[in-house]
């Protein structure tokens, strides 16, 4: 009779989506195929021969072969590249990759085991090796972690905490599965393991052999959690002893360990303060209750993962209930009921808890939130109704606000703040921490050095953990205590981050619109601003650039009451508020000491440009160099001595302006795109009609409804993934090479393309490219970007190109149509006006007539003849082709489509 394997890992070197997959291992309960024999089945295939046998024409192309991939509808250009020389294959139009076996997994549709046995019966019969079941922990495998190993264990996981800090991958991850707060990130102690490892190795030593003896690094140098989230496994001394790793794309094994019986346990604080917990089948699930607020977890290792660590922690620290949250299949409940009665029979209180089926807790949180969970929690134990509160401890990790102050609890560790009080230089309280029955109480200076560090080495003993544990405590404990004493705010930036599944849904919607741009135009309307259509959707879309690595920035133009405050206040309305700084002014050094990442891809609106003139020079230099850094002398608090610190803001960020001048400075002024108000009396006639209707039933109606679209762009503007957009027919590309300035206005409509193609990203093509090893995503602009792109550039790069300002040159046009009108019939007209005559024609005011007329006299368009305090002010005009208008001369999305056709380039309509 066949023996019943179940697999736990595997052997591949395959790349899938943006990770590749690690060469570990196959194990089964009985036997196991030694990564020497996988090694030996990959290396003795032909890939090439072997995917043309299924029937895959496949064409040589200088060192890749490309043909058409079989596990999609492949489009006319070939999408699979076959790279022989490192046996591994890649589609890039639906992003399955692999090496040899896993092509035979998806084609065949077969299991790893059965595609490598298969394989390897063309060269040699695999050869399997009978293993052992790994028994549980003894005292022997833990006298095996020596201090020296658990030193290096604990330095590997601060390496991939550092890594998870640097690179996105893993907290986008995280995010998908719905566990967002950082504050989770870091009780956790979230790694990443990013495949730099072995980069800061040196080739020989005793840490390689001690990182092989741990299993970190096999015996080739390859790293077993590449590609996996890693969450370090602690024991009772909270000392490093293993580490969890979990793959963040699909494939086999999801789930890795270190070789060997699995001992320590996920945040095992949680036990020493709470009598009540909440047990799930998964570290992952245990991190989704934690996001959720409920701290009072303790993760196993799987349905059978129930080990002596969680069984000795549970006893010692006298546990007295336990709520058994494990998956909502068939494992998740027999194991369930297995583990319950085990609890039951050494006095323990067990509650089975039903979660749907199919459902795992990470799936409850991601879509009903923490009151999912109570509810699930209450209908698993009805007497809980009879008790005064609710068993579980259940605050926003840890944090709650008590009478005279809060309390903090950081994994078990808790801290009670009371008497607060705070000047410029201090910011004195009492604050209590506590470890089951033992306390520290202490008063103490948060903003005192030797306080501080008094107050760490008092915690630490107690705690029975290391100081800088305890220092990352106390930060903490600042950061709540300032918060608590700075001046309230009318609202948090950030408020209303979490977006209900039906919000979600709807921006989703909306992000896939055909007709995305009159949407967005739509929107504005209804949040309050009429007309302005090509204001408006260039000013939105210079919002959305804030994620790119070059963004729009925007200076809108008027007369004062002419409504480009509310252009400017409609704009920011759209935007998520954890996105947008808006000041009334800026001192000069304002800019230079905001936190490092305070203006990181995030909006700055200034109400008025004459409120940042003496920022101008800070916000020219961010948005050239993308980063702003200034030298300071400060006093060392410990030596006495001056010391010289530097103090770095992270860009890019997009800078919002509105100003009344006619004239700016040109170095801040080639930096933006520049609008002007429609001024005219037809757009004043329109707006009283809206502030008429606003005061009618239907404008009430309107309100709601806006605030409805307002909402659901917030949501729209988180979902759009910071990528690069690629433009592959720039190079066919047209634009005037003079003035000088438009050096800069070239990569300001190359910038409005990208922005249109990035709003579109998930209409457009996502597509993948391999640099230096690494999978770089990118969205590609198409064709139909173009035309928008084009038809806004015409509106305001034409403009801002223009000697005149948009109301010279509209007056220069109604100056032209007087002359002529004037000029009818005369044979030799000399072309003469007076500024009551252009009065009375266009109907501007005297101080309109004043300031332009004099531009166009200075730009020589026109001349004057006569005018002075109590004369009569004559001009002619100047007839010559002096002050025309500049014509962009753009290419035509057809003739790019007819130009990439002759030369070979694919581009998307």
């Amino acid at each position: 009779m066949a023996r019943t394997r179940r697999l736990l890992g595997c052997a591949t070197q395959a790349s899938i989506g943006t990770w590749a997959k690690t060469a570990t291992p196959i194990f089964a309960e009985d036997e196991v195929i030694p990564a020497v024999e996988v090694t030996r089945v990959k290396n003795g295939t032909n890939l090439v021969a072997l995917i043309q046998s299924k029937g895959i024409d496949l064409k040589k192309k200088g060192r890749s072969w490309q043909g058409r991939c079989p596990f999609h509808a492949d489009g006319k250009t070939p999408s699979l590249s076959v790279t022989p020389e490192k046996g591994l294959w890649k589609c890039f139009g639906c992003n399955a990759g692999g090496d040899a076996i896993r092509f035979l997994e998806l084609h065949d549709k077969l299991n790893f085991r059965e595609a490598a046995i298969r394989l390897g019966a063309k060269t040699a019969p695999l050869r399997l090796r009978a293993v052992e079941p790994a028994p549980m922990p003894t005292e022997a495998v833990k006298e095996r972690m020596t201090p020296a190993l658990s030193k290096l264990l604990a330095r590997v996981a601060d390496f991939y905490r550092r890594a998870f800090e640097e690179d996105p991958r893993g907290v986008e991850y995280l995010k998908g599965r719905g566990i967002k707060d950082s504050a989770t990130f870091e009780a956790f102690r979230v790694g990443l393991a990013s495949g730099k490892l072995r980069e800061t190795l040196p080739k020989e030593g005793e840490v390689g052999e001690q990182l092989r003896e741990l299993g970190i690094l096999s015996a080739g140098g390859t790293e077993l959690f590449f590609g996996c989230i890693v969450v370090p496994l602690l024991d009772e001394q909270g000392a490093v002893v293993g580490l969890y790793g979990r793959k963040i794309v699909d494939g086999e094994p999801r789930h890795l360990y270190l070789p060997g019986p699995r001992h320590g346990l996920v945040v095992p604080q949680a036990a020493r303060t709470c009598k009540e917990l909440i047990i799930t089948e998964g570290i992952l699930d245990g991190m989704s209750l934690w996001d959720a607020g409920y701290t009072n977890i303790l993760p196993c290792w799987g349905v059978t993962g129930w080990t002596d660590s969680h069984r000795e922690i549970v006893r010692r620290e006298q546990v007295r209930e336990i709520y058994i949250c494990f998956d909502g299949d068939e494992p998740g409940r027999e194991g369930a009921a297995r583990l319950a009665e085990e609890l039951r029979r050494e006095g323990l209180r067990a509650v089975v808890v039903a979660l749907p089926e199919g459902k795992d807790i990470n799936d409850v949180v991601r879509t009903g939130s923490a009151a999912a969970v109570e509810a699930l929690l209450r209908a698993a134990d009805p007497g809980v109704a009879e008790r005064p509160s609710f068993p579980f401890h259940r605050s926003h990790h840890g944090y709650e606000k008590t009478a005279g102050g809060f309390r903090l609890n950081l994994s078990g560790r808790v801290y009670e703040v009371k008497g607060m009080g705070r000047s410029p230089t201090h910011l004195r309280c009492a604050v209590r921490a506590q470890s089951g029955a033992r306390f520290h109480l202490d008063t103490l200076d948060l903003y005192n050095a030797k306080s501080r560090q008094a107050w760490v080495r008092a915690c630490a003993g107690l705690f029975g953990i290391d100081a800088g544990t305890t220092e990352h405590d106390l930060r903490r404990v600042i950061e709540y205590a300032e918060a608590e004493t700075a001046s309230p705010t009318p609202e948090e930036p950030g408020a209303g981050l979490l977006a209900t599944p039906d919000e979600e849904a709807d921006a989703m919607a909306f992000l896939r619109r055909p007709d995305l741009l009159d949407q967005v135009v739509r929107d504005l309307d209804l949040a309050g601003y009429a007309g302005e259509e090509s204001n408006k959707l260039l000013g939105y879309l210079a919002c959305v650039s804030r994620k790119l690595e070059e963004p729009l920035s925007l200076l809108i133009q008027s007369r004062s009451a002419a409504g480009k405050s509310s252009l400017a206040d409609v704009l920011v309305r759209l935007v998520p508020p954890e996105d947008l700084r808006r000041y009334t002014r800026v001192t000069d050094q304002a800019l230079y000491y905001l936190d490092e990442d305070g203006l990181s891809h995030k909006i700055l609106c200034i109400e008025e440009a004459a409120g940042a003139e003496g920022a101008a020079y800070s916000i020219r230099s961010l948005q050239s160099a993308r980063s702003l850094t200034v030298a300071v002398t400060t006093k060392d608090p410990q030596t006495g001595r001056m010391r010289t610190d530097e103090h770095t803001v992270k860009g890019p960020a997009m800078f919002l302006l509105t100003t009344t001048a006619t004239e700016m400075d040109p170095e801040t002024l080639s930096r933006f795109l520049m609008v002007t108000v429609d001024e005219s009396d037809e757009m004043t006639a329109r707006i009283h009609a809206l502030q008429r209707e606003g005061r009618t039933v239907e404008g009430l109606s309107r309100r709601h409804r806006g605030e409805a679209a307002i909402r659901r762009h917030h949501v729209a503007q988180r979902l759009l993934r910071a990528m690069p957009v690629v433009i592959p027919y720039a190079p066919l590309l047209k634009f005037p090479s003079k003035p000088l300035r438009t050096r800069r206005d070239h990569r300001k409509y190359l910038g409005l393309i990208e922005a249109v193609a990035f709003l579109h990203q998930y209409q457009r093509p996502n597509k993948e490219m391999i640099v230096d090893g690494e999978v770089v995503t990118y969205v590609e602009a198409t064709l139909a970007d173009l035309a928008a792109a084009n038809k806004l550039a015409r509106t305001v790069l034409e403009r801002t190109l223009d000697e005149l300002s948009a109301p010279a040159r509209k007056l220069l046009r109604e100056i032209r149509h007087l002359c002529e009108e004037q000029a009818q019939g005369e044979v030799k007209p000399e072309y003469v006006f007076t500024r009551r005559d252009l009065k009375q024609k266009c109907g501007w005011s005297s101080w309109q007539l004043r300031v332009h007329l004099g531009e166009l006299e200075r730009e020589e368009c026109i001349e004057s003849l006569a005018g002075d305090r109590g004369h009569q002010y004559i001009y002619r005009l100047q007839v010559d082709e002096d002050g025309k208008p500049v014509d962009l001369n753009l290419s035509t999305p057809e003739e790019i489509a007819a130009m990439a056709k002759r030369i070979g380039i694919e581009v998307e309509p």
